[in-house]
């Protein structure tokens, strides 16, 4: 199913005409469809997030959901969750007796966020039937140690990764070795404003992500996608065989 979904997507004929602002505008207007609770978590979010692109946008985690969803993912790995939007966001598309593991180098201002918000104002409250389990430890050194032991392999369903542009290679082949045969890993903000499409640039952050999206492009044990929502989302679907 995957694989005639990405090789058809891959074949589209891009419109000029779709780039313009205003069909941008009405694309999301259509994909955002965040419930009262989320949008008030991302407005708390808002007061800490420097730079803004540390919290994925609506349109991100919509696709997110619909990946989980599709899949039946039932343990996810949520890579410098910052504030724990995404966080919230992929336990409402999990069923009862999903996992998540949210990792960043402190949970502070998350719980901080959490502390401050009446959660009875969250009507969905299908989160209440997952398990998450919050780490504070440097997210690729978890990441590595994790994928160095045999029983952790192939674990999770799904990973979202939303951290420094630069590590982002070495992400990828930790978190590929700790996906299921048949998961999904997404790589958020891969664009760089669109810096990756320079091929003059000198902008480090740029070059990486060039580098990780051309390893993703010519990977045989996987199907891939490059997004241009917001800035940027590379989709991986591991193969399952």
């Amino acid at each position: 199913m995957f694989n005639v979904f990405f090789s058809k997507l891959k074949k589209r004929r891009v419109r000029k005409e779709n780039a313009t602002r205003k069909v941008q505008l009405y694309c999301h207007k259509m994909n955002c469809k965040e419930s009262g609770f989320l949008k008030e978590y991302r407005g708390a979010c808002m007061k800490y997030a420097i730079p803004l692109n540390n919290i994925p946008s609506p349109e991100v985690l919509n696709v997110g959901k619909i990946f989980i969803q599709l899949i039946g993912a039932k343990k996810i790995l949520d890579i410098r969750s910052y504030f724990g939007l995404s966080t919230i966001a992929w336990s409402k598309a999990l069923n009862s007796g999903g996992e998540i593991v949210a990792v960043d180098f402190n949970h502070k201002i998350r719980k901080e966020i959490e502390k401050n918000m009446d959660t009875s104002n969250d009507s969905d409250d299908s989160k209440n039937d997952v398990a998450i389990t919050s780490i504070e430890e440097d997210p690729l050194m978890y990441l590595e140690k994790e994928a160095s032991s045999p029983e952790n392999l192939e674990k999770f369903d799904f990973i979202f990764i939303n951290d420094d542009g630069r590590k982002y290679s070495k992400y990828y082949e930790q978190a590929m070795k700790l996906t299921m045969p048949g998961g999904v890993i997404i790589f958020n903000n891969v664009l760089s404003s669109g810096r990756v499409a320079d091929s003059k640039t000198s902008d480090e952050e740029a070059i990486a992500l060039r580098n990780l999206n051309t390893i993703i492009s010519n990977d045989s044990r996987c199907n891939n996608i490059l997004f241009n929502i917001d800035d940027g989302i590379h989709i991986v679907f591991k193969h399952k065989y």
